[in-house]
């Protein structure tokens, strides 16, 4: 759909290249609100998930009111979603751009792609809908 040219369509997506990005500032308040440890990191590489869960972790295996088998099987569980989420989100070489967008649909902001824009790229090359493959998935 993307190489098809530019087309008058607003989109939903996962991530947005940072080269031509409006983003409203209420997305960045809500990233701190969201993933306070991060402070104004935006788009840091930092494993946002895997430190949430171990927090979680660290909270439930030093709390008494749980018999200690209960604590273990439930720090486990939380180890486990942390890993699943950090392959999921937060792999090594995604790039900041992508990092980003994510965390701010954590935080509740939806990326979106404008298709009537083109940006081109200052430096080798210039990428755009038509010097690109054309065998491209919508």
């Amino acid at each position: 759909m993307v190489r098809r040219g530019p087309q008058d369509l607003v989109k939903p997506t996962r991530w947005v290249a940072t080269g031509c990005m409006l983003v409203h500032r209420t997305v960045y308040t809500d990233i701190q609100k969201r993933f306070p440890e991060l402070g104004q990191e935006f788009f840091s590489p930092s494993e946002h998930d895997l430190v949430d869960h171990t927090k979680e972790m660290e909270r439930i295996l030093v709390s008494s009111s749980i018999p200690l088998e209960a604590r273990l099987s439930q720090a486990l569980s939380h180890l486990k979603q942390g890993e699943s989420l950090v392959k999921a989100n937060s792999r090594l070489g995604t790039g900041e751009d992508v990092i980003f967008c994510l965390r701010a649909a954590a935080a509740g902001h939806q990326p979106h792609i404008d298709l009537g824009l083109v940006c081109g790229h200052i430096g080798a090359a210039t990428y755009g809908p038509f010097n690109t493959r054309t065998a491209a998935v919508s």
